[in-house]
């Protein structure tokens, strides 16, 4: 069973973290399927009490962070803070929107996510692909571990984007810049919190008819709430499988994160038994409450079953190397997001449509993790392949990854691999940044 505020085999601290989940949160939401209280629990909460918020309280949000999942491990997300009553964080308060100001003035700090565009390798440079997406998976650990420590990191993308990357001194061809995050004191679950919108989800429509495609939501369709019962959250149990503290023993920590960020991999051994239907419902669910950008939730996801040809035509849409591993999961998922919205009959660009499919995926890896199963995402797609399966366009949508779900071995007939992370240092930063990656590589 999952074992909540303590972590076995994690011994930052002689005082363990006493997580707790937001039951304003929890009793306004209505899911049409239980998950973990952590992430069904997050919100993107403004009211802070303006409080200080400790060292150590801060760099655990970034620790949670330092352990998000990263194509092909490079880990390109970057994170600047300033604390209040400093001059950077003024200057980079003054960058923010008059509507945000009003809220943030009561934050404890702030923070830039950037994220590196290059990266050199045997001397080699080349793009990182799936920087916004990674970096939407560290930002979500960040604000899962803020939630359950009842702390706030509500992201923000309206700001003078140029005005921050003169603040900091970041070079633009280098990085790209992501969002400001405002952290601070969460009022108390006392019910003398000012009162706040609590944002719903578009709902899982006619999921058990559906054998290939899950649409989590239709953009003509934002805002539409269609009210489900109530589900007991505390009823549903966290059986991680045997492995799982294992893992937690070889990695190293520099300070305590939840249980469900730190004991999260991204296994490739699979049996190819079926995960039940209930149980992907679940895991869907728990990518639908994801943050999202103005709540427009872009993301999309098409599945299909081990042994049925709609799962050998998605196989093969994956590289070959990945074929040898991928052809043993349960399920195959894409992973592809909306480019654009209606707006009061207007059509508009998602400009966050990677950033928010990034953090759907990362919720429902950590469901699925929670959960015992696999969840492995796969970059090395033939993309012209996975348009033509998925029956979408370039214009209409952008396919990010492919996702492995699966039930792992008993017995594994390989050890297992435990990646390791970038220390805090090579990453986060306060007050100025440190340009430490490359730029575009030079035209022939």
């Amino acid at each position: 069973m999952y074992i909540a505020g303590c972590l076995i085999g994690q011994t930052i601290s002689d005082d363990p973290v006493q997580y707790k989940y937001d039951q304003t949160v929890l009793k306004a939401r209505k899911p049409d399927h239980p998950i973990h209280p952590l992430l069904l629990s997050r919100s993107s909460a403004r009211a802070m009490t303006g409080e200080p918020i400790s060292d150590p309280e801060l760099f655990a949000l970034f620790e949670a962070a330092r352990w998000a999942p990263s194509a092909f491990n490079i880990q390109p997300w970057r994170f600047v803070y300033a604390k209040r009553d400093t001059p950077r964080f003024a200057q980079l308060f003054n960058a923010l929107q008059a509507a945000n100001q009003v809220w943030v003035k009561n934050a404890s700090a702030l923070v830039v996510q950037l994220s590196a565009k290059y990266e050199s390798y045997h001397g080699n440079i080349s793009a990182v692909e799936y920087n916004y997406f990674d970096a939407a998976s560290a930002f979500l650990s960040m604000e899962l571990e803020a939630s359950a420590r009842g702390l706030v990191a509500h992201p923000m993308a309206l700001f003078d984007y140029d005005q921050v990357f003169k603040v900091l001194g970041a070079s633009k061809t280098a990085y790209n810049m992501e969002i400001m995050i405002a952290v601070g004191k969460r009022f108390p679950d006392d019910g003398h919190r000012p009162a706040e919108i609590i944002t719903t989800r578009v709902p899982i429509t006619n999921l058990h008819s559906l054998f290939e495609i899950l649409v989590l939501c239709l953009s003509v369709l934002v805002g539409l709430v269609i009210g489900s019962p109530l589900v007991k959250i505390e009823d549903d149990h966290y059986d991680p499988y045997p492995m799982k503290f294992n893992q937690i023993y070889q990695r190293k920590f520099e300070d305590e994160i939840h249980p469900l960020l730190s004991s999260r991999t991204s296994q490739k051994e699979m049996t190819g038994a079926a995960i039940p239907d209930n149980d992907i419902h679940k895991i869907f669910e728990a990518a639908r409450w994801a943050p999202s950008s103005q709540n427009i939730q872009p993301w999309r996801f098409v599945y299909a079953k081990h042994g049925t040809p709609r799962f050998a035509e998605l196989l093969a849409t994956l590289v070959p190397s990945n074929q040898v591993w991928a052809k043993n999961a349960s399920v195959i998922v894409y992973v592809f997001g909306a480019n654009w919205e209606t707006y009061k009959g207007k059509v508009l660009p998602v400009t966050m449509n990677q950033f928010d499919s990034g953090s759907a995926f990362m919720s429902l890896s950590l469901e699925a993790n929670g959960r015992g199963y696999v969840s492995h995402a796969i970059g090395g797609v033939d993309y012209e392949a996975a348009y033509k399966a998925l029956g979408v366009t370039k214009s209409s949508h952008t396919v990010h990854v492919a996702v492995a779900l699966g039930v792992p071995p008993v017995t594994r007939a390989a050890p297992e691999v435990i990646s390791t992370r970038n220390p805090s240092k090579q990453f986060v930063f306060e007050d100025k940044f440190v340009n430490t990656d490359p730029d575009a590589p030079p035209t022939a």
